[in-house]
């Protein structure tokens, strides 16, 4: 089935907590608990889109999935 491709903002949204926390973790978490879902590699594309668009803060640098 497609969707659009900002279907699974708004639940990356709801898993990012006030704790600074990886990407991974983030991913992670939303991989074990979604019932139907994407690759990793998708979720960090449009987490690192949010972030350019300023949504989320950052700490350290924006590249891999671990960082």
């Amino acid at each position: 089935m497609q969707e659009d491709y900002d279907h699974y903002d708004a639940v990356l949204k709801n898993l990012v907590t006030a704790d600074w926390q990886k990407a991974s973790k983030v991913i992670h978490t939303h991989l074990t608990k979604a019932k139907h879902t994407t690759g990793d590699a998708y979720l960090l594309w449009r987490l690192k889109l949010m972030i350019a668009q300023e949504q989320f803060d950052v700490q350290g640098t924006v590249g891999k999935m671990k960082e």
